[in-house]
């Protein structure tokens, strides 16, 4: 199908753009500090491997940056890492020593462009969506042609639901990132704000034309998004070949594998999601696709192991409680209705996130949530929000300029354009 790619309306999901573009979302700091009552308070449980790469990096540059940084450049570079690493491995605490190295600089007058996006990508990882668009104002006001700038931005905007501005920032970035950048960005608005099947078209060819031979991340990335389209479209077997692609390329990207994960647990797959995610729970989201898929399998030998991925996560979970965090308002979500089978209060929650951000997966969490509840007027709301944004995902049976419940079975459901 003919793509055109300013005819797009949405952009990426959050935490795939900002992953492959070496910008991690992830980040779970507190607004507001917490102090423990006693020693014995967990604040959280860290992880009990080696110092990564970035981390052993730091060590060693923070020594000559101790006696009074003056050249912005070494820090940018070490930050960069930083923040590179900490998508790679999901780990929130990598971000926040990133913004340790940043912090003499922080709030400077004059600070340049790239060390301004990785502030405004610290901003957002922390749901600070205002303060990060103004932080990105800043920095496109001393580069105007910044990719990631205006990859952020447009980020931003579409997780906040504001899409006439992400379509503006995805205009810029046809001008000025690489095609397949430009192309991938575009086709991600269109998927979520118009036609799934459309911008898979559009990917779909420019992978085929020779797309295959950038750079390893921006084709796990492609590919990735490809799969999340096909999947919204209903074609599981285009879905399930460009995951294998990704997961290929990139066998321990977490945000892959949690999207991978949902992806097959939907098709009754949890056997393969439980052996592929074993020892790669670092990453909280990783950690809970893995306890769900324990949770629906009944096979007698996996019930400690069962039982100790649902209390890691709930652990977790109460740790960023006890800190303050409201980032992970997602994953506590889907602990609550999965795990806990607490439907009212995961109905609270999916609300509750459901304003903050504004991701496919959060639209399908709000309207499980309601259906779970049996909270018929939350589900008409979810329904009243695709219809009117042109969303489209089969599975949960929306189609354009109709309403249709949730409890219709989804072979009962029209074949979408």
């Amino acid at each position: 199908m003919k793509h055109t790619q300013h005819q797009g309306s949405r952009v990426i999901n959050l935490g795939l753009l900002l992953f492959r573009m070496g910008i991690a979302p992830v980040l779970s700091a507190p607004a507001v500090p917490f102090t423990p009552v006693d020693d014995s308070e967990i604040i959280e449980h860290l992880s009990r491997s080696p110092l990564t790469p970035a981390e052993n990096q730091l060590r060693v540059q923070s020594h000559s940056a101790s006696v009074g940084p003056t050249d912005v450049g070494p820090a940018l570079q070490v930050a960069g890492v930083l923040v590179r690493e900490a998508r790679a491995v999901g780990d929130p605490r990598l971000l926040g020593q990133a913004e340790a190295v940043l912090q003499p600089w922080w709030d400077a007058t004059n600070s340049p462009a790239e060390l301004l996006v990785l502030k405004a990508t610290i901003q957002q990882g922390r749901h600070e969506f205002g303060p990060a668009l103004v932080t990105l104002d800043g920095a496109l006001r001393r580069d105007p042609r910044s990719v990631g700038a205006w990859l952020t931005k447009a980020t931003i905007h579409t997780v906040r639901g504001e899409f006439p501005e992400a379509r503006r920032a995805c205009l810029v970035l046809s001008r000025l990132a690489d095609p397949m950048t430009a192309l991938v960005a575009t086709a991600s608005v269109t998927g979520i704000n118009g036609s799934p099947g459309v911008a898979l078209d559009a990917i779909e060819i420019q992978l085929a034309q020779g797309g295959r031979r950038m750079a390893v991340e921006t084709l796990v990335w492609a590919e990735t998004v490809a799969a999340e389209l096909a999947e919204r479209a209903g074609k599981d077997e285009s879905a399930a070949k460009h995951f294998d692609y990704a997961l290929r390329l990139s066998p321990t990207d977490p945000y892959v594998l949690s999207t991978w994960a949902d992806f097959q647990v939907s098709r009754g797959n949890t056997r393969e999601v439980i052996e592929r995610l074993r020892g790669k729970t670092r990453s909280d989201p990783v950690l809970l696709r893995y306890a769900e898929a324990l949770s629906l399998e009944s096979r007698p030998a996996l019930q400690d192991e069962r039982a100790r991925a649902i209390s890691e996560l709930g652990e977790r979970i109460e740790a960023m409680r006890r800190r303050g965090s409201r980032v992970h308002l997602r994953e506590e979500a889907r602990y609550e209705l999965h795990l806990r089978k607490n439907a009212v209060k995961t109905l609270s929650l999916a609300a509750a996130n459901w304003e903050v951000q504004r991701e496919p997966v959060d639209w399908r969490l709000w309207i499980e949530s309601a259906r779970a509840a049996g909270d018929r007027d939350s589900e008409a709301q979810a329904l009243k929000w695709a219809s009117a944004n042109h969303y489209e995902d089969v599975r949960w049976g929306t189609m354009p300029g109709a309403y249709i419940s949730v409890a219709t079975p989804i072979s009962s459901l029209p074949t979408p354009p």
